[in-house]
Formats: structure tokens, sequence, C-alpha cells
């Protein structure tokens, strides 16, 4: 069933995320949006990621790490800890055992500004960047592009990215792995649900894979589960 396989995103899941060229560091992306929400034939996909960098050493405790510790819901800003001052750059959370650097740094706007993204100042000194616009260059490599950030229509940061190679040569040198947490979501209304095996819910894992899909009835016009009430 065609269908069936859209929803649990079979070429998605197929891709490796270390044999890729392009390694997303941060994403926000709406990757697609069409039709009016809540009514038939409305369709959208969204693909969300953070990622950290982290000591070798460390990798069995980060790999204990989830969406909710690793993805795009904590703000990036410094803080003071009891008494000792966090860095918008570091990464250590209290809940766990292990301490990392974000190479890319989330500045918030607000309701004027939007956001934005900052590849780490550490990387770009070491690699040689020189950033034109939304693209970092190797100045030192015949201006390959190494690091490039996409935006929305409106301009707001949306995936920022970062060559294969260059990231690995960088982690290398520092003893590092990145830990890329990710989220991808399809939506589609249709009338009436068919040939779905899973009309409630399904769930399935695959070492730190996770997938779950369900179907369920709306109201039109929302997202109102059918026979509730306000």
């Amino acid at each position: 069933m065609s269908d069936l396989k859209w929803f649990k995103l079979s070429e998605a899941r197929a891709k490796k995320l270390d044999a890729s060229v392009w390694i997303p560091l941060r994403a926000v992306d709406q990757l697609k949006q069409e039709g009016e929400i809540g009514t038939v034939g409305y369709e959208e996909e969204f693909f969300g990621a953070g990622s950290v960098a982290i000591r070798l050493s460390d990798r069995a405790e980060a790999e204990k790490l989830g969406w909710d510790d690793i993805g795009i819901s904590h703000s990036d800003e410094p803080y003071v800890e009891n008494g000792v001052y966090i860095a918008s750059d570091e990464y250590k959370p209290t809940w766990a055992k292990v301490e990392g650097i974000r190479l890319v740094v989330d500045q918030r706007g607000n309701s004027e500004e939007h956001a934005e993204w900052h590849l780490h100042q550490d990387l770009v000194v070491a690699l040689g960047l020189r950033r034109e616009e939304d693209q970092w260059l190797a100045i030192h490599e015949g201006y390959t592009e190494v690091a490039r950030l996409h935006r929305t229509p409106s301009g707001g940061p949306r995936r920022l990215e970062m060559r294969s190679e260059f990231l690995k040569d960088y982690l290398c040198a520092r003893g590092m792995a990145l830990y890329v947490s990710w989220y991808h979501s399809r939506v589609r209304v249709v009338e009436p649900i068919v040939d779905f095996p899973w009309l409630k819910a399904n769930e399935e894992e695959a070492g730190l894979e996770r997938w779950s899909g369900r179907a369920v009835e709306i109201h039109e016009g929302g997202w109102m589960p059918f026979g509730s009430t306000t």
C-alpha cells in the first residue's frame, strides 16, 4: 500500500546519516503543507533535528538521550546554575551523565526579529571558513561550500547542514562524535479511513529508532477528535 509506505517514512528511514554528504546540525523544517487544515486533502510533512558534539568516551551515555533531550524545544541561552555560568554553546543537562558542545547556537528572536543560528566559532576558525550570506566556504580548500543555512520564505532559519567530510575531520581532531536526534512526521486527512492496519496506534522500534503511527477521526476544520466537546 503506497499510503502506508508514505506514512511509515520508508525511504527516509532507509537513509544512513553516516553515509550522507550533508549532515543536519539543526532543523525546524516544514517540508510540506498543502490544503486547508482539518479538511480532506490536507497534507503536511515536518522534519526537525538537534545535535550535540560529545566526547567519544561518553557515547554510551549519550545514546540514552532522545528527542526531548536534544531536540528543538530547548533554549540555547546561557544561564547560571549553582553559581556556575553555563555558556550558550555548552550542553550540560542535569539529568544525564554527559556533556557536550552545540555546534549550532540558536539565538532567539522576538516578535519583530527572526531567530539567528550561529555556526560554532571554533569550528569556523579551525576549518578556515568564510561566511558569505548563508554559506560557509573553506578559503584554503578552493572555497568549497562546507556549511549552508536554508531559510523559510519569510526569512527565518529552517535548516543548517554541514558537509560530512569536513565535519568528521573537525570531530576527529577533537576526539568527539556528533549525536543527532531528529523527528520526522507526516499527516494526511482522508475520507474514509481505509487500508490501515493500525486504526488506533502502532509502534515499531529498532535500535535507537522509533516509529509510531495512528489514525483518528477528527472534526472537520481542526484536529479535535470526533465526538469531543469544548
